[in-house]
């Protein structure tokens, strides 16, 4: 409490504190990273940074840094092990907070304030959260049934089925055949018969004609 106390003492001069972006939108289990900038100072033994964030009527400290040490303790239960700060960048006048495994209750104000030699300042910055998108469920297609006897069998009777139907279908087909030789053959020996009958008529009435001279 001393310490919150400390740096949350105002400072004869006003320190000018700027976060990066006003507003942030993110999607929970992404992860983000948020930054403000301060003057830089030649040593970071004066500086003093308390970073929290209020939400819900309850304030939860996620970054403290106390003459340019960061007390990890201080954390709030939370954001244990979901934050990561640049130390370096303290040098330079910025702090980076990054925030990883983002929660939809991680959305709310965040507050940074800074307090160096040169006076103290803080800036906020929103941040929602939105839950994730529902995956779209794939549709697998259906697994092949196993080979079975009964599979077999019905094959064996499609396959024997095809058989017979060739079979009865060259059977037609030769039937029908023979019938037509049959059928040809009977008509060539009626016309044949009809040939002989005819010539045997013409030589008999010849043998007549040829009497009939003989007797006159």
């Amino acid at each position: 409490m001393i310490l919150l106390l400390l740096i949350l003492t105002p400072s004869a001069a006003a320190l000018e504190v700027k976060v990066t972006q006003s507003s942030y939108q993110a999607e929970e289990n992404h992860h983000i990273t948020l930054e403000w900038t301060f003057p830089a100072e030649d040593t970071t033994r004066n500086i003093f940074v308390l970073c929290d964030l209020m939400a819900s009527r309850k304030t939860s400290v996620l970054y403290l840094v106390y003459a340019g040490v960061e007390i990890s303790e201080s954390v709030d239960e939370g954001f244990s092990g979901r934050v990561q700060s640049d130390t370096d960048a303290l040098r330079e006048g910025r702090i980076r907070l990054h925030l990883s495994r983002l929660r939809t209750e991680d959305s709310g104000l965040y507050v940074c304030e800074v307090r160096t030699a040169s006076g103290s300042g803080f800036d906020s910055c929103q941040l929602n959260i939105t839950e994730a998108a529902a995956q779209p469920q794939i549709q697998k297609p259906p697994r092949p049934q196993p080979d079975t006897g009964q599979t077999r069998h019905h094959y064996g009777l499609i396959a024997a089925a095809a058989a017979a139907e060739v079979v009865l279908v060259l059977l037609i087909h030769f039937t029908t055949r023979n019938k037509r030789s049959h059928f040809v053959w009977q008509s060539n020996n009626l016309s044949v018969r009809s040939i002989l009958n005819h010539k045997s008529l013409l030589l008999k009435v010849s043998d007549r004609s040829d009497l009939q001279t003989v007797l006159l």
